[in-house]
């Protein structure tokens, strides 16, 4: 870690949190909760209202990333058209987490920053530090944020300064980078392997978790795998049963309660390709 990088990063923050400066960046905080159906409530009767941010694919994105081009889901259907529409955009992630809902047991709010887009631009500093800071001011909301720049100062100094209720996760798209990310101390890893159909069978979701811990306990490395909960449907074409609102995997589930929690341990949340071009990006990374 560069600790120079480090010491900015954390000055940055406190300079939002002191209304020293407006990080006003490009993109867009939803409205109202994502009415996106993978990422909705299924199991809870008023649902967790879930909402995201948009920033513009490409511009955002680092230039290497696998998926550009080649099968984002970024840039296919409604995605694509928030992902434009982000790019003529601008907002304060900071003020737009403050003004989410207040969280409570029975109407939990969450926040995914960035179903498109990420934080490889000039203003991608700004923007991290905005997301820790409103995390840090909103400890009653649990975040979390996949970057494609795990091994940057600037993602790794986002992911130390962040508090306990904003999670970064380290994604990646080759074993070695799951390695690679886990040593560089990544306790969130979202590891993406090909798969056409964009969803895991429960016998799939098991034969994937065993190979990847296989591997890492290969390498000396101890550390939990666990299919997306999300991308599990029990047969083709159905649907899966468990939205995104509703997990909690991949930033602090500790047993059968929602909590955030120091992990013991690293995780490797693995996600099938997914997306309607989800065969390409298959191709991509096979």
């Amino acid at each position: 870690m560069n600790h120079t990088t480090r010491i900015r990063f954390l000055f940055l923050v406190s300079l939002i949190l002191a209304g020293a400066i407006v990080p006003e960046v490009s993109g867009f905080g939803s409205q109202g909760p994502t009415a996106n159906k993978k990422l909705t409530a299924k199991l809870r009767a008023f649902g967790t209202r879930l909402f995201t941010t948009y920033r513009k694919v490409g511009d955002t994105c680092p230039g290497d990333c696998a998926f550009l081009g080649n099968g984002c889901y970024g840039e296919e259907g409604n995605d694509r058209i928030h992902s434009e529409r982000a790019g003529g955009m601008t907002f304060d992630p900071f003020e737009w987490i403050l003004g989410l809902p207040f969280s409570t047991r029975r109407r939990p709010t969450r926040f995914r920053a960035d179903i498109a887009g990420d934080a490889a631009d000039e203003q991608g500093a700004l923007y991290l530090a905005s997301l820790v800071a409103g995390a840090i001011k909103r400890p009653d909301l649990r975040g979390w944020k996949y970057t494609h720049l795990p091994f940057t100062t600037l993602a790794r100094s986002a992911r130390d300064c962040a508090p306990d209720n904003f999670t970064l996760l380290a994604s990646v798209t080759k074993l070695s980078d799951v390695l690679r990310a886990v040593r560089e101390d990544w306790s969130y890893v979202a590891y993406s392997v090909a798969v056409d159909e964009g969803f895991f069978t429960p016998r799939q979701a098991a034969v994937v978790k065993q190979g990847v811990e296989a591997n890492l306990a290969r390498q000396g490395i101890d550390a939990d795998a666990a299919p997306c909960p999300a991308t599990i449907a029990e047969r083709l074409r159905e649907e899966p049963r468990v939205g995104c609102a509703d997990c909690a995997l991949c930033f602090g589930r500790t047993g059968k309660r929602k909590v955030v929690a120091p992990r013991a341990k690293p995780l490797v949340v693995i996600f099938p390709t997914h997306g309607q071009s989800r065969a390409r990006a298959a191709a991509a990374i096979r």
